[in-house]
């Protein structure tokens, strides 16, 4: 991931992984995948679980 996307988004990326720390959680794993698309200065954010 890029050092800017981190610094823009980091709240939504805690967000995510605070909630696959909780105990009743039901995912294994959890896969995030961004592309940066630079002409239209934007992130496509995947968030994939198992």
């Amino acid at each position: 991931m890029q050092t800017n996307f981190i610094a823009q988004h980091g709240e939504l990326l805690n967000h995510y992984q605070t909630k696959t720390k909780q105990p009743d959680s039901y995912f294994k794993e959890v896969w995030i995948t961004t592309t940066h698309i630079t002409h239209a200065k934007s992130y496509l954010l995947e968030i994939s679980y198992e």
